[in-house]
């Protein structure tokens, strides 16, 4: 069942356009509106709910008079078609990303970006088996679809009866500055660094200027799927309560893991998003509910990989990776 929703007062030409599967969305009413009002602020042009993988509905702006990204009644049709396959696909894509987190102890992943620098793909979960997709296309920027849907997420929590919020990317605790006796140990004796062979010698510096007990905990270098250098702060003092059960040994080995799987799926994702979104991933952000994991490519093959252990910190990790990426790309 396809229809159009009437609009008005949204600025002209705004269309938006919902439907579901023909199985029953009895109870979902509420949801819709929420993703209706979503919609009417221009910051997100797709937006569906999945149970356990199944689409329970769908709503978009596609048909909308001069939308960004679409270029006519037919490409609409196809890019809405590409975002439901994609949006089906990531339960399968999540799951196999939310396991290879489970032996570091951090929690279910609750939010992804897929990110191409000019559109991206969102995953935002409320909650255990349900999750939204979101999606811009063209002309929004990121960051702000992204809080958009991270607002969305939270109050899907609170009519579904949870109570409390996930503090998806940190967005909360942004600028808040907490400081005990152990975040004034220096950072530099407890900086371990891993490399093959001597290989790119030259980040060093920067992986050690990049790495804070605050924020970002743990960096690695990439050539194709292959690590090839690593630095990080998992010994620190600061980091203790945050690593509580684990082995720091092991816990790098399984980071390193998880940063290969990230970019062989991030490849992966480029054949699905590229008639989507027309670029490949440029940026890819794995959040748990104690922290995050970053991907960012810097050239065809080469790539970076951050991890923050810390909730609280997930922003302020993953702006110290960009200027540790940008760092390195002036190179």
């Amino acid at each position: 069942m396809t229809q159009q929703v009437p609009e008005s007062g949204n600025g002209p030409g705004l269309k938006i356009t919902e439907g579901q599967p023909s199985r029953s969305a009895t109870g979902s009413e509420k949801l819709k509106s929420l993703g209706r009002e979503a919609l009417r602020g221009r910051t997100v042009q797709y937006f569906a709910y999945y149970v356990r993988g199944n689409q329970l509905f769908w709503q978009d702006t596609f048909d909308s008079d001069d939308e960004p990204g679409i270029e006519s009644p037919d490409d609409a049709k196809r890019k809405r078609e590409w975002v439901h396959a994609t949006g089906q696909r990531l339960n399968y894509v999540v799951a196999r990303l939310d396991k290879a987190f489970s032996p570091v102890q951090s929690g279910r992943l609750i939010r992804c970006v897929f990110d191409v620098g000019d559109g991206a793909v969102f995953y935002h979960s409320p909650f255990f088996g349900e999750y939204l997709v979101g999606a811009v296309l063209a002309d929004t920027p990121v960051d702000v679809a992204d809080a958009t849907m991270g607002q969305l997420c939270d109050r899907v929590r609170l009519i579904r009866g949870y109570g409390g919020h996930l503090n998806l990317a940190g967005a909360d605790t942004e600028y808040d500055v907490d400081v005990d006796e152990a975040d004034l140990a220096e950072d530099e004796p407890y900086i371990d660094e891993f490399g093959l062979n001597g290989s790119r010698p030259e980040l060093s510096g920067h992986f050690r200027s990049a790495l804070s007990a605050e924020a970002l905990h743990y960096v690695m270098y990439l050539e194709g799927a292959e690590p090839i250098r690593s630095a990080d702060l998992l010994r620190h003092p600061r980091l203790e309560p945050l690593t509580v059960g684990t082995d720091h040994d092991a816990r790098r080995k399984h980071y390193e893991r998880i940063g290969k799987l990230t970019y062989i799926t991030s490849h992966r994702m480029d054949r699905t998003l590229l008639p989507l979104l027309g670029g490949v991933l440029r940026r890819v952000v794995l959040d748990v509910e104690a922290g995050a994991l970053y991907f960012r490519r810097l050239g065809e093959d080469d790539a970076l990989i951050g991890v923050t252990l810390d909730q609280a910190k997930v922003a302020v990790a993953e702006a110290s990776l960009n200027t540790l990426a940008q760092a390195i790309a002036d190179r």
